[in-house]
């Protein structure tokens, strides 16, 4: 998926939510205010055998005030991150992540 100059603002839960072996490339976006604290604004997960996920943030995208952080990476994820990004683990997810991906 192919994000680019878009603003995504307030979202309920996640901004943005690939999975399996999908990819992004986000650049000149803003992400900000996203309402859940237990998930990450951006979620990529590759969590079964052979998934191969990728994700790229170019440095002019802007994050703020996301309440869970601005990006999860769970499994077998390429990542190309530029800028200042609040990354935090899966594990920060608990139950929530779990129930979203199955």
């Amino acid at each position: 998926m192919r994000v680019r100059d878009t603003r995504i603002e307030r979202a309920e839960v996640r901004a943005i939510y690939i999975y399996h072996s999908a990819q992004l490339d986000a650049a000149g976006c803003t992400i900000s205010g996203s309402r859940h604290a237990e998930v990450a604004a951006i979620q990529v997960d590759s969590m079964r055998p052979g998934d191969a996920g990728r994700v790229t943030l170019s440095a002019c995208n802007t994050f703020t005030d996301n309440a869970g952080g601005d990006l999860s990476v769970t499994g077998n994820v390429q990542r190309e991150v530029e800028g200042e990004v609040d990354e935090r683990a899966a594990t920060d997810f608990g139950a929530f992540s779990w129930r979203a991906r199955y």
